[in-house]
């Protein structure tokens, strides 16, 4: 008994040490070219990654993504509509090992949102790509799927502006659980706007 534990503990401490070490050997960086053209195809605007891709076994796989940025249409008041400290995404396991990239959960660090009401009455989020969240993946040939869970934003900041009117919302903290793409969404969270902190709940059913 003592020598199966001992052999179990030995074993163990392989697969850990090798779910430490093994992404030390995967470079991802060689994608950030192909991922960025990629999600400049999904959104139909420019996107760039400054920092490094890195990508940990350990609770799941996950990928890091650091320095995200979004670019704003011309004739916006500010260059990004985006900008992102890091993302993390955990990806399916099992959905992987068969050859699809199926994002399960999101976390946005410190996303700063620049909205707008541009001079001709469209908003800067939209989009005139007619592109879809899923299909074939460029950057690394395999199927890209989202299946989004759960999305958690940490110390966001959201900036409004129409005309000469901007308002800022600030230390934006959000856990969002969904339901599927149509919803149901359940979100809670706390921000803070012209110096008073709110704290709020949001539900919603299934959106046709």
């Amino acid at each position: 008994m003592r020598k199966a534990a001992m052999g179990l503990a030995i074993l163990l401490l392989l697969v850990l040490g090798g779910l430490v070490l093994l992404p030390q050997f995967i470079d991802l960086n060689r994608f950030k070219g192909p991922l960025a053209a990629e999600l400049a195809a999904l959104t139909g605007r420019s996107i760039e990654i400054g920092g490094p891709l890195k990508l940990s076994l350990l609770r799941g796989p996950r990928v890091t993504i650091r320095d995200l940025r979004l670019a704003n249409p011309p004739g916006a008041a500010a260059k990004d509509m985006v900008r992102l400290r890091a993302v993390e995404v955990k990806l399916g396991f099992w959905p992987l090992l068969s050859g699809a990239i199926e994002i399960r959960r999101a976390t946005l660090i410190e996303p700063d949102v620049d909205i707008e009401r541009l001079p001709d009455g469209k908003v800067n989020w939209q989009s005139d790509t007619g592109s879809t969240a899923s299909g074939a993946s460029p950057a690394t040939g395999r199927t890209l799927v989202l299946a989004i869970d759960r999305l958690t934003i940490q110390d966001g900041a959201v900036t409004y502006r129409s005309g000469a009117t901007a308002e800022r919302f600030e230390h934006i903290n959000v856990s969002v659980t969904l339901g599927g793409p149509s919803g149901p969404f359940d979100a809670t969270g706390e921000l803070v706007t012209r110096g008073a902190a709110l704290a709020f709940e949001a539900r919603s059913g299934k959106i046709d």
